[in-house]
C-alpha cells in the first residue's frame, strides 16, 4: 500500500509559522508592520503611482484644439471647477416650448389612432368569438 501513505501527509496538522510579535519593550513605538501590511501598502502607492504617471500622459498628449459641443455649456470657475452654465427661459419662451409639446402630443395621438385603425382593417376573424349564423337552404325534394 505504498499508494496510499501519501494521502496521509494531509492528514498530519502542520504548524503555521506566523510573524513574530513586537516586543513589549518597542511597543512605545507604534504598531510593528508585519510583511503582508507592507505588501498591501506597496501596492497601493504603486496603484497611485501608476494612476499619477497616467494621467500626467494623458495631460501631456492633450489635443489643444480638440472641440466638443459639451464644452459650449460648460466653464472652469475661479477653483478650477467645471460648471454647467445656466440657460434662463423668458415667460413667452416656456409658453411656446408647451404649447409645441402639446401639438406633438396631439399629433402622435392621431398618428397612433391611424395606424390601430390600419391594423384592425388588416386583421381577420375578429369576430370568431361569436357563433356563427349560416344560413342553410335545404331543397325539400332532397329532404324526402
Amino acid at each position: 500500500m505504498a499508494g496510499g501513505d501519501g494521502n496521509l501527509r494531509h492528514v498530519v496538522h502542520r504548524r503555521v509559522h506566523l510573524e513574530r510579535q513586537q516586543p513589549a519593550s518597542r511597543k512605545r513605538f507604534g504598531y510593528l508592520e508585519k510583511h503582508k501590511d507592507y505588501a498591501k501598502r506597496a501596492k497601493d502607492y504603486h496603484k497611485k503611482e501608476d494612476t499619477i504617471k497616467r494621467l500626467e500622459q494623458k495631460a501631456y498628449f492633450k489635443n489643444d484644439d480638440e472641440f466638443a459641443f459639451g464644452m459650449v455649456n460648460h466653464f472652469t470657475n475661479k477653483d478650477g471647477k467645471a460648471m454647467q452654465k445656466k440657460i434662463h427661459l423668458d415667460k413667452d419662451e416656456v409658453r411656446l416650448l408647451e404649447s409645441q409639446d402639446a401639438r406633438y402630443i396631439s399629433m402622435r395621438e392621431q398618428i397612433d389612432k391611424k395606424a390601430v385603425q390600419k391594423q384592425a382593417e388588416r386583421l381577420h376573424f375578429l369576430d370568431a368569438d361569436r357563433p356563427n349564423k349560416h344560413v342553410l337552404f335545404v331543397d325539400e325534394a332532397c329532404s324526402a
